[in-house]
């Protein structure tokens, strides 16, 4: 894995939408997986908010979900931030906590305690999690030990057996309003059903090794919130040159039988509509397209990669105003594909532009002046270019082989093939031209989604 510095912001959203590493901390307070602790600390360092919002980055692994919790309520601290910025960060981990299973948010909680984490935020964000959990009088069998630890961790080991016999003892009869009042101060502010908090508590802390206090009814069924971070694309069971989007199918039509009045409207519309799912973004973009004769295909693949790499130019030149287009062969508007795939001199071109993001799009044969492209790429940081270039294959379907068509095998790599695959892949070019130093596009992004998510998701973790 790459050292966190060498990680540019578009790096680090490909990361958690591929990487999917176990967290596991050490009683020693250590991760097995202490790379991946670094990249997350160094990550947040840069923008926290920005890094909690991506939380709910398309596509995100689950596991990334599971360090991104334990990062933010290991660092965030009041008074560092504004009060919109505090409630921001509430609404994340209040969705997170319902979204990751009981058993990972858990393994967050043990390590908040390795970790030596108890600030005001920690203790309310456990013990409003586990006496609040609709589910918590079930789950307890199964983890006992694991939410005592947890309890104890937040609430204080002596304070938390303390309440315990308090609540046996007031269950026995007791009126002691010194010890009702400690109760309430210490756990039972943090439960909104204060009768089931005072079971869970006097359930978990019982003596006997099999506890006779048992659940009434089984566990119920997890709702499954993965979907909600994942596209919604319908992939056709077999892939025609005319099932792959509008926009492509539109220009296929386009380059086999010629440019009509009513396609090149089509084409407009459709273009538009796509364009329209994602904000205007003001950066500067320099987009090299690989029109070269490789890119025509043949038989029933004739032209489709060609489409679907205009289509994408096309929805880039609508969201992006300040754009620059470089065209490696071709001819005409479109292009239709011939000549060779020189890559290199169209990539030294629009570097002079000095834009914010090149980005490249083929479809990786590059066979004309093999290994150029890969040469000028790598002798950029000597040449004190720090502008980043991302290369964005163009294929036919999802299960493309591309190992005899990668120019560029250690540089950061978008595949797709579907319009489906748009929106994603405008997010991640914009949030790598725009960097951490240009962040409003990406907050308001990052914010619209999470507004969207919430609407799913009824939360029970309450944000005061």
């Amino acid at each position: 894995m790459l050292l966190p510095h060498e990680f540019t912001l578009g790096d680090f959203i490909s990361s958690l939408t591929i990487e999917n590493r176990p967290f596991k901390i050490g009683r020693d307070g250590k991760f097995q997986d202490e790379g991946q602790s670094v990249l997350h600390h160094a990550m947040y360092s840069q923008n926290p908010v920005i890094y909690a919002l991506m939380s709910f980055t398309e596509n995100i692994r689950e596991g990334n979900q599971v360090w991104m919790l334990f990062q933010i309520l290991n660092r965030v601290r009041a008074n560092r931030f504004s009060e919109e910025e505090q409630h921001l960060f509430k609404r994340v981990i209040s969705i997170l906590l319902v979204v990751l299973p009981f058993e990972k948010v858990l393994a967050v909680f043990i390590a908040l305690r390795r970790s030596r984490a108890n600030r005001k935020r920690v203790r309310k964000t456990v013990l409003s999690y586990i006496f609040n959990h609709p589910e918590i009088r079930f789950l307890a069998l199964q983890q006992r030990k694991t939410i005592v630890d947890c309890i104890e961790h937040a609430a204080g080991k002596n304070v938390a057996r303390a309440c315990a016999k308090y609540v046996k003892e007031l269950d026995s009869g007791s009126n002691d309003k010194t010890k009702s009042n400690y109760l309430n101060r210490h756990l039972l502010c943090f439960a909104e059903n204060h009768e089931q908090a005072k079971r869970v508590l006097g359930f978990l802390y019982q003596k006997e090794t099999r506890p006779a206090v048992m659940p009434e009814r089984e566990i119920s069924s997890r709702p499954d919130y993965r979907h909600l971070f994942e596209p919604k694309i319908e992939t056709p069971k077999t892939v025609t040159a005319t099932n792959r989007g509008d926009i492509a199918a539109t220009l296929v039509h386009i380059y086999r039988g010629g440019a009509t009045s009513t396609l090149m409207e089509a084409l407009a519309d459709f273009v538009a509509d796509e364009a329209s799912t994602t904000l205007p973004f003001e950066g500067k973009l320099a987009v090299i397209l690989d029109a070269s004769t490789s890119t025509q295909g043949y038989g029933e693949r004739e032209f489709c990669i060609i489409s679907q790499s205009v289509a994408l130019l096309q929805v880039l030149e609508v969201c992006c105003q300040n754009l620059q287009v470089y065209i490696a062969g071709g001819d005409g508007t479109p292009p239709r594909p011939m000549g060779p795939s020189d890559l290199a001199t169209p990539l030294l071109e629009a570097l002079e532009s000095k834009p914010d993001l090149v980005v490249i799009i083929s479809d990786g044969y590059e066979n004309s002046f093999a290994g150029d492209l890969k040469d000028v790429v790598a002798y950029l940081p000597q040449a004190d270019i720090r502008i980043p270039v991302v290369f964005c294959h163009s294929k036919f379907t999802g299960k493309d082989d591309l190992s005899l068509r990668n120019p560029l095998p250690q540089k950061l790599q978008i595949e797709f093939w579907h319009q489906n695959d748009f929106n994603s892949i405008l997010f991640q070019l914009f949030a790598m031209a725009g960097g951490w130093y240009r962040t409003d596009w990406l907050q308001s992004v990052l914010t619209d989604r999470l507004n969207n998510i919430e609407k799913e998701i009824p939360t029970w973790m309450s944000l005061t």
